[in-house]
C-alpha cells in the first residue's frame, strides 16, 4: 500500500498541469511527479481538479503554483500598518484592480513588503478572484487535503545551484514576465518584475540596473517559456531541472519562513458538517451525564432505604422519609423517559448523517467517464440538497439523473424533476453546453418514520441553525 504524502504541490503553466507529492521534513523527498498537457479551458477550478486527479489522496497540506495568478510589485501611498489582516487585503485588492483588471471587491490578495523608496510603500502582490479561490479550496478539500495557499511559481526564494547563506541571483523567464530575485549577504531579498514576452528584450535595461549594486555574484538562469533557446539557461520542463525546482519549493513552503506573496483561503464560518459533529459530541456528553445521574440516583435510593429500615420510629419521620422515596422514584422514572427519548433522537440523527453521506456517494459514483458531464457543486442554500452540473449533451444529464434518482430511493431520498437549460452565451455546434440542477427531498415514507420517532416533522437535512 502506497504511503500517503505529507505535502502536495500543483503546478499550472500555459503548457502543462503537474502534481508533485512529497514526504515529510524541511528537506522533503519527491514521492511522485505526474504531468499532462494543459487542456484548452480557462476555469481555474477545473484545471486544479484535473491536476489532482493524476494521483490518489493528496497530502494534508496542498499548495497551488499557477502562472494564471496575477503578480506584480505595487506602490501605494496609504499606510496599511496597524489595521487588521482582512482590511489590508481589501485595501491592496482595490489598489491592484486598476492594474490587474480584477475587481477589488470580488478578489483576494497575497502580499509581502519590498524595499520602499520616494516615500511610497511597495508590496509584491498576487491577486485571484474569489470564485476561483473558492473552487480550488473545495476541490482540494474533496481530494482529502487542506489548501494552504495559491501563489505564482516565479521568484522561488532559494538557490537551485548553491548552498549556504551566501548571496545569489536568479533570472527567470516566464511566458508573460521576466523575473529576477536576489538574496543579498544580509539575507534580504530583492525582486524585479518586467511584464511582456521575454523574447522582446524589454527587460534588459531594468535587469542591468537591478545588478548594479552587486554585479559579481553567482547567477542562475531559469527558462520557463518556449520563446527562448534552451541553450540560454536551465529549461524548467527538463526532467533534470523540474524535480529539483519543485523539491526546493516544497522544502521552502514546509518551513515557517514564507517570504512569498501567496493567497491564503480566508477564515470561513464553521462548516455544517463540523457543526453537526459538535452537536453529536454535545448529545454524547448529555447522555453520559444522564447515565451518571441515574447511577448516582440508584446508589442514593439504596442508601435511603437502608436508613428507613433503621429509623422505624418515630412514625412522622418514617412518613416523611417514605414520601421522599416516592418523589425520588418518580424523578427516576422521568429521567428514564428522557433518556429513552434522547437515545431515539440520537439514532435518528445518526441515520440522517448516514443518508446524507449515501446521497453524496451516489451523486459521485454515477458520474461515469466519457459522459462530458461535470458536477459543479452540491449545496443546500434552500434547506434541501441541490446538485448543479454542466454537460455537453443533454442526454448525458438525463441518463445521469435517472441513475441517481433510482439509486437514492433506497436511502429515503426523492429526486425532484431535473431543470436543464442551455448556456446563454457559450454555444457549440449541435447545441450546448447545458446547465442542469436537481433538488433532493425526504421521501414520504422517510418523513413518516421520522415523525413517528420524534413526534414532529423533521427539519430539512441541510437546514442551517
Amino acid at each position: 500500500m502506497a504511503k500517503r504524502p505529507t505535502q502536495t504541490l500543483v503546478l499550472i503553466t500555459p503548457r502543462e498541469l503537474m502534481r508533485a507529492d512529497f514526504g515529510p521534513g524541511s528537506a522533503p523527498k519527491l514521492l511522485a511527479l505526474t504531468r499532462q498537457p494543459r487542456p484548452d479551458v480557462d476555469q481555474f477550478g477545473l484545471l486544479v481538479e484535473m491536476a489532482l486527479l493524476q494521483g490518489g489522496k493528496t497530502g494534508p497540506r496542498v499548495w497551488i503554483l499557477s502562472t494564471d495568478l496575477w503578480m506584480h510589485p505595487l506602490e501605494v501611498i496609504v499606510n496599511i500598518q496597524g489595521i487588521s489582516r482582512s482590511e489590508q487585503i481589501r485595501a491592496l485588492s482595490l489598489e491592484a484592480e486598476q492594474f490587474s483588471g480584477i475587481s477589488g471587491l470580488d478578489s483576494q490578495v497575497g502580499f509581502m513588503p519590498l524595499p520602499s523608496a520616494n516615500g511610497m510603500r511597495t508590496f509584491l502582490v498576487s491577486q485571484i478572484r474569489d470564485a476561483d479561490l473558492d473552487d480550488a479550496e473545495g476541490i482540494v478539500r474533496k481530494a482529502g487535503g487542506k489548501l494552504e495557499g495559491i501563489l505564482h511559481p516565479a521568484a522561488l526564494p532559494a538557490s537551485l545551484t548553491t548552498t549556504g547563506t551566501g548571496a545569489w541571483r536568479r533570472l527567470e523567464f516566464w511566458p508573460d514576465q521576466t523575473v529576477a530575485v536576489q538574496r543579498e549577504a544580509s539575507g534580504q531579498l530583492r525582486h524585479m518584475i518586467v511584464t511582456g514576452d521575454p523574447a522582446t528584450g524589454r527587460w534588459r535595461g531594468d535587469y542591468e540596473t537591478f545588478c548594479l549594486k552587486q554585479p559579481e555574484i553567482p547567477t542562475e538562469v531559469l527558462l520557463a517559456t518556449p520563446s527562448l533557446s534552451p541553450d540560454e539557461g536551465m529549461p524548467l520542463e527538463d526532467d533534470a531541472v523540474l524535480p529539483g525546482w519543485l523539491t526546493s519549493w516544497a522544502g521552502y513552503l514546509a518551513g515557517k519562513e514564507r517570504s512569498v506573496a501567496y493567497v491564503a483561503p480566508p477564515t470561513r464560518p464553521m462548516a455544517e458538517s463540523t457543526r453537526r459533529v459538535y452537536m453529536g459530541l454535545g448529545v454524547a456528553v448529555a447522555l453520559l451525564l444522564c447515565v451518571g445521574h441515574y447511577l448516582w440516583s440508584e446508589k442514593s435510593l439504596a442508601q435511603l432505604k437502608g436508613a428507613i429500615k433503621k429509623a422505624e420510629e418515630p412514625a412522622a419521620r418514617l412518613k416523611d422519609l417514605d414520601e421522599t422515596i416516592k418523589a425520588k422514584a418518580k424523578a427516576r422514572e422521568d429521567e428514564i423517559k428522557k433518556l429513552n427519548k434522547l437515545q431515539t433522537m440520537t439514532e435518528n440523527l445518526r441515520s440522517q448523517r448516514t443518508r446524507i453521506a449515501q446521497l453524496l456517494e451516489a451523486c459521485a459514483l454515477h458520474r461515469h467517464e466519457g459522459a462530458n458531464l461535470v458536477i459543479r457543486k452540491i449545496d443546500a442554500e434552500s434547506g434541501e440538497p441541490r446538485l448543479y452540473g454542466e454537460c455537453i449533451d443533454a442526454k448525458h444529464a438525463s441518463v445521469y439523473y435517472k441513475q441517481v434518482a433510482d439509486s437514492v430511493q433506497k436511502f429515503g431520498w426523492q429526486a425532484s424533476p431535473m431543470n436543464i437549460s442551455e448556456h446563454p452565451e457559450r454555444k457549440i455546434l449541435g447545441g450546448g453546453p447545458f446547465f442542469f440542477d436537481v433538488r433532493f427531498n425526504d421521501a414520504p415514507a422517510m418523513v413518516q418514520r421520522l415523525v413517528s420517532a420524534v413526534g414532529t416533522k423533521p427539519r430539512p437535512a441541510f437546514e442551517r441553525d
